[in-house]
C-alpha cells in the first residue's frame, strides 16, 4: 500500500484474504468480481494452487494480476500471463518472506523509501522467522534506526518482536482484526506508535494466556509417537502455529503437529528442527483433497 501510493497510485483497495486458507475463495472472488479491477495484486497468497479463478478474471474483466508470494510454488503462472514473482523459482529451498520480497521491490523504487520503511518489513520478517536469511534487511534497518539485534532469536524479544506477536493477536483475536491491525501499521508514523495501540494491547494479552495455558497442558496432553508428537488444541483461536513454533523451541529434538479443528475444517501446524522436509511431507498428505491448502511459514 505503502508503495503504490508513493509511486502515486491514488485509489488502493485492500482487501485481506481468508484467514482459513491463502487461496482464492468464493467470498473474494466475489469481491473481486463486483471491484472488476484494472490491477490485482497478491501478496504473500499461494494462488498458484488453484489459478483458474485469476485466469477468469483476466478473461472477464481484462485485469492484470501480479502476484508475489514466497511459498512453495505449485506453478508457474508466468505461463498464464500472469505476473508472479517468487523466490523459490530460482531456488526451491529458499526461505524469504513476503514483507523482505517487498523491502526489495521498494529498493528498486528508492533507497530511501525502502529504508524509512525497513521497520515494517522487519517486523513481518520476524513474524515469519526469516531474519537469518534475510540479513541485507538487518543491516540496512540498523544503519537507519540502531543496531539492537541480528538474529532471529534476539529479534523476537525486541519490541519489533512484540509487533510482531500483536498482529499474530489481533489475527487471532478478531474475524477483521487482521485488517484492523493492518490500518494501525499503516497510520503509524514508528513501532512504538503501533504498539501504543490498547486495541492490539487487549487482543494481544487475551491470546498471550490462551497461548501459555495451550502450552503448558503439551505434555499432559499431546499423543506421543517415538519422537513425534500430535497435540490437537481446542479453542475458537486460530494459534495453532504460535503454539507449534513455542512447543518446537522447547522440544527441539521432537516433530510437532497441532491440530484445531474449526466447524468443518482442521488445521495442522507442524515444526521440525531438524532436516526433515515437513513441506513436502503435507503436500503429498492432502493431494487428492479439493479443498486441502498448504502454507509453509
Amino acid at each position: 500500500s505503502k508503495i503504490l501510493k508513493h509511486i502515486g497510485c491514488t485509489s488502493v483497495k485492500i482487501i485481506p484474504c481468508d484467514n482459513a486458507t491463502p487461496a482464492v475463495t468464493t467470498a473474494l472472488m466475489r469481491s473481486l468480481s463486483e471491484l472488476q479491477p484494472d490491477y490485482l495484486i497478491f501478496v504473500d497468497m499461494a494462488v498458484d494452487q488453484d489459478p483458474n479463478q485469476l485466469v477468469l478474471l483476466k478473461q472477464k474483466y481484462g485485469t492484470q494480476i501480479i502476484v508475489i508470494d514466497h511459498h512453495p510454488m505449485s506453478m508457474d503462472l508466468n505461463m498464464l500471463d500472469i505476473k508472479h514473482v517468487n523466490t523459490r523459482s530460482a531456488d526451491a529451498t529458499a526461505y524469504l518472506p513476503a514483507s523482505y520480497m517487498m523491502y526489495k521491490i521498494a529498493g528498486k523504487i528508492s533507497r530511501e523509501f525502502a529504508k524509512d520503511y525497513s521497520w515494517v518489513s522487519l517486523i513481518g520478517t520476524i513474524g515469519d522467522h526469516g531474519i537469518d536469511n534475510c540479513q541485507d534487511l538487518v543491516k540496512e534497518f540498523s544503519s537507519a534506526y540502531g543496531r539492537i539485534a541480528t538474529t532471529q532469536k534476539d529479534f523476537s524479544q525486541t519490541k519489533y518482536g512484540k509487533a510482531s506477536e500483536f498482529i499474530m493477536s489481533a489475527k487471532a483475536s478478531d474475524e477483521d482484526g487482521i485488517e484492523k491491525a493492518r490500518i494501525i501499521l499503516e497510520r503509524a508514523i514508528n513501532v512504538d506508535a503501533f504498539l501504543a495501540s490498547e486495541t492490539l494491547k487487549e487482543w494481544h494479552a487475551g491470546i498471550k494466556a490462551i497461548i501459555n495455558h495451550v502450552v503448558n497442558n503439551f505434555e499432559k496432553d499431546a499423543e506421543l509417537h517415538a519422537n513425534i508428537a500430535i497435540y490437537t488444541i481446542k479453542t475458537d483461536k486460530r494459534i495453532e502455529s504460535v503454539v507449534a513454533s513455542v512447543i518446537s523451541d522447547k522440544f527441539p529434538r521432537m516433530t510437532v503437529v497441532v491440530c484445531r479443528e474449526s466447524g468443518d475444517r482442521v488445521g495442522c501446524s507442524l515444526r521440525n528442527q531438524r532436516s526433515a522436509d515437513l513441506g513436502s511431507l503435507v503436500k503429498n498428505s492432502i493431494a487428492g483433497l479439493k479443498e486441502a491448502r498448504l502454507s509453509e511459514g
